[in-house]
């Protein structure tokens, strides 16, 4: 009857046959035999079948594949994923500890040197450049920020060396600090985490289907660690790194978030990040004050969107012309480390991350003029410094050029409405959690990170109007994501060469992977069956409020669902990006 049914209706019987391998493994031998989906386009019998080694091979792969998704949902594996994730959270809270330490030690050793030597500083650059473009050239994954990195491993884009990449991710970022390059300690401890979790998945053989949850555990565990913020880390995850929500998911990385924050607070205090913005908001309860702050917010909201734009385009405008100059790459990085010198000795203010001089603005009357160029000289010198490939981050950068946005925003609101110097830090704070939203396209990160870096829950309003302003407006002027910018300056090459393969050689791995919709995707609303689908793909279910069902050509795609789709491994990761763009926000 089965096969009658198949020859009746193919599609259907594509369905029923994977219902009953995912649900009846007594019987899934016989069937795989009789029909076997559509990776080389026709149907095999089961002489074929039986007389290709490498079908045999396919068919043990099948099952796993299968078997680890059911496993997936079993209370006994999720509990395993969950304490693996607390795990990777401790080992990453130890990891990112020593990185701070680091950090701050060897700034300290650098001050102490140029107080009495300069000349050893200055050769001590020189060595250094040397030795963060050797580490660049041998490990070129350590470099930047490494968030692209951590999303290239998810879409199945790139494979981490997770050893070698921490040893060198920790030292180049360690020297890039050294040198005094406008960098930040954030998006390389995310970057750690993901490769500390890609470490304990492959030291315990976890299966395939656990991996992505365990390297989201490990880079908001990371994010957490770096800005004692394990909410901001659990968000960051599901918002920019994973962009939809699950509840294992969830509680995965919510739990490495905390377990490394924990670490963090054992070994170096429970003190918030930036402590001094303890002022709370000075706008007052009427409704005459709460429109007033709103239309000023609605004003630093367009402005911050408008320099989010520009700091993407000129990230990413710094990186090809340092690309493209023709010189050797040691070459150039020694003049890097030239120019560098020069900041720290004349302008140490632009250097390093910027958290001291956050602190000077807010504890210190600066002049006008003395914040403007503050700005102009920090963008540029950050710009500079990312160019350069070196490991750090823009986190805390981005969130410093925010703040001085802000500072000279609210020196301006302040004269022309004769309002109190307290909201100069009011507007700091705004700046910061716009800028962030705008740039990163990332609001709800960018809100509650600063809530948890300056512990002050007065401003939660104004933050929440500030950064979805700014984000709205980003959206408005095409303003993408700065990861999504550089994710896909890291990955274009492949990316174009996937998009121009015609014909990819199958593996012998079969993969099932799960695509959430988002809301005014290309897919949402659509019926299977109308879907342009890349070759060689089965959808075979669909998770619709907590329920699963095997869908046919008919089924309509609705915002929400979660896509369950089988395919050869070597497809899965050309087609992936495909994908991912079908089921995202298409605002076109």
């Amino acid at each position: 009857m089965l096969i009658a049914y198949g020859k009746f209706n193919k599609l259907v019987y594509r369905h029923l046959l994977f219902y009953y391998l995912i649900n009846e493994k007594v019987r899934m031998t016989k069937l795989v035999e009789v029909y076997l989906d559509p990776y080389y386009g026709h149907e095999f019998d089961s002489r074929h079948f039986h007389q290709n080694k490498r079908g045999n091979k396919m068919k043990r792969s099948i099952f796993a594949s299968i078997g680890d998704v059911n496993k997936l949902k079993s209370n006994k594996t999720r509990l395993k994923l969950i304490l693996f994730s607390i795990i990777i959270g401790f080992l990453t809270g130890i990891v990112v500890v020593l990185y701070r330490v680091s950090l701050d030690k060897i700034v300290i050793i650098r001050n102490e040197i140029m107080g009495f030597n300069i000349g050893l500083l200055l050769f001590l650059f020189f060595i250094s450049a040397i030795i963060i473009q050797f580490l660049l050239n041998k490990f070129p994954l350590i470099s930047g920020s490494g968030i692209p990195q951590v999303e290239g491993v998810l879409n199945r884009q790139i494979t981490f060396n997770w050893f070698f990449e921490i040893v060198n991710k920790f030292f180049a970022g360690v020297l890039a600090i050294f040198m005094g390059l406008s960098l930040g300690r954030e998006g390389p401890s995310i970057h750690l985490g993901a490769l500390m979790a890609d470490g304990v998945n492959s030291t315990s053989n976890r299966p395939d289907v656990e991996r992505k949850y365990l390297l989201s555990s490990g880079a908001s565990a990371g994010l957490a660690a770096a800005f004692n913020a394990p909410l901001s880390g659990t968000i960051f995850a599901l918002e920019e790194l994973k962009k939809f929500f699950s509840p294992i998911l969830l509680i995965c990385t919510l739990l490495a978030s905390i377990s490394s924050n924990l670490v963090v607070q054992y070994f170096l205090g429970r003190n918030v990040v930036l402590s001094h913005f303890i002022t709370a908001n000075p706008m007052g309860n009427t409704i005459k004050d709460i429109s007033f702050e709103i239309f000023l917010v609605l004003i630093l909201s367009f402005f911050m969107a408008i320099s989010a734009k520009l700091f993407n385009y000129c990230l990413i405008k710094s990186l090809n012309i340092y690309r493209d100059i023709k010189l050797n790459k040691y070459i150039k990085m020694i003049i890097v480390s030239i120019i560098s010198f020069f900041a720290v000795y004349f302008m140490p203010d632009i250097t390093g991350g910027g958290h001291s001089l956050i602190e000077k603005l807010i504890l210190s009357q600066t002049a006008f003029k003395v914040v403007i160029l503050l700005l102009l000289f920090k963008f540029i010198f950050t710009m500079f410094s990312y160019s350069t490939g070196a490991a750090g981050g823009i986190f805390l950068p981005l969130l410093v050029l925010g703040a001085l946005i802000g500072k000279v925003y609210g020196i301006v609101i302040v004269n022309l409405f004769n309002l109190s110097d307290a909201y100069l830090i009011h507007f700091m704070l705004l700046s910061m959690a716009a800028y962030f939203s705008a740039i990163v396209k990332a609001p709800i990160t960018g809100i509650v990170l600063i809530l948890e870096m300056t512990g002050n829950f007065s401003n939660l309003f104004s933050l929440t109007i500030a950064a979805a302003f700014s984000y709205i407006i980003s959206d408005l002027i095409k303003n993408e994501g700065v990861y999504d910018l550089l994710y896909h300056r890291m990955f274009e090459k492949n990316l174009k060469e996937y998009e121009n393969d015609e014909e990819i050689k199958p593996s012998n791995k079969m993969t099932a992977i799960r695509l959430a919709v988002i809301e005014n995707s290309k897919l949402a609303g659509m019926f299977i069956k109308d879907v342009n689908w890349p070759k060689n793909m089965l959808v075979i279910g669909i998770e619709r409020n907590n329920y699963e069902f095997i869908p046919d050509g008919n089924t309509k795609i609705y915002e929400g669902d979660q896509i369950i789709i089988f395919a050869d491994d070597n497809i899965v990761v050309k087609k992936l990006h495909e994908l991912f763009e079908m089921t995202r926000e298409d605002v076109k």
